[in-house]
């Protein structure tokens, strides 16, 4: 029965993570929509991960990569996402290159023993780039704070992000249906 519901509500969300990302990439021109509709991509794959593991056991290596290279390229798109709001510039490609090579090197983790461990790396790379993004924003506050709309994107974001980062260390320790219902609220908040 949870497996059901768990599944349903995986359902629901990310067909609207999904509307939301075309409507972000298609409708919005500025870069920042778009790095935010790549967030949501990522987080829909990170959760959705564990979804699919649960309702096709088979399909569990492959998903579970694609998790983790979503969770590897969550921390820096993040990063950039906040850093766009407030500088009008593009981010250099040899900076982008740079922050995303985790997420290409996390392709690799193709057997179960590699995979692990990359997981407890990556949660604790994208806790460090969490950190960092937040601690870019308090630190800026008094600039940033000027745009009221764009100082609350960008902690809202970071502080969602963060909530389900600390869902996802919970993974880490404990399997459990419940947790994945969790990541989903938080997704859908």
């Amino acid at each position: 029965m949870m497996k059901e519901v768990v599944l349903i509500a995986y359902g629901i969300f990310s067909g609207h993570s999904l509307l939301l990302v075309v409507l972000l990439f298609i409708r919005h021109k500025n870069s920042g929509s778009k790095l935010l509709s790549l967030v949501l991509l990522l987080l829909t794959a990170r959760v959705g991960k564990s979804i699919i593991s649960l309702a096709f056991p088979q399909l569990m290596l492959p998903v579970n990569v694609i998790g983790l290279i979503s969770m590897a390229a969550l921390g820096p798109l993040i990063l950039f996402y906040v850093e766009e709001l407030y500088v009008s510039s593009q981010t250099p490609r040899r900076k982008v290159v740079l922050h995303l090579l985790p997420a290409a090197i996390s392709a690799a983790a193709w057997n179960w023993t590699l995979l692990n461990t990359a997981y407890f790396v990556i949660t604790a790379h994208l806790l460090g780039y969490v950190a960092y993004t937040t601690i870019l924003l308090f630190v800026n506050r008094e600039i940033y704070a000027i745009d009221n709309i764009r100082w609350r994107w960008g902690k809202g974001v970071t502080l969602g992000v963060f909530a389900l980062l600390i869902s996802f260390t919970i993974q880490l320790f404990v399997y459990s249906p419940v947790l994945y219902l969790i990541n989903i609220g938080i997704s859908v908040t």
